[in-house]
């Protein structure tokens, strides 16, 4: 394999073979690297008291809701 590129932007990210997964052959093509997300598309992870509180309340009745079961990723706004 070549030497590391020099810039986030001149990395490829080399796959493996379809035809033989667990093997080491490499594919002929490669896929550009992609960066890390920006900060202002992350959001922190749900744990406020509300969230806990309501979280809690609706185990103990024994409840299911529609974000949960789908895993929605938002329902810490939601829920806040």
């Amino acid at each position: 394999m070549p030497s590391e590129p020099a810039t986030t932007e001149e990395r490829l990210h080399v796959t493996r073979s379809r035809a033989n997964p667990g093997g080491t052959a490499q594919a002929e093509g490669t896929v550009e690297f992609r960066s890390r997300k920006p900060p202002w598309l992350k959001v922190p992870a749900p744990g406020g008291p509300n969230y806990r509180r309501l979280k809690s309340t609706i185990a103990a009745d024994n409840l299911h809701t529609v974000c949960e079961e789908a895993n929605c990723p938002n329902v810490g706004e939601c829920w806040e």
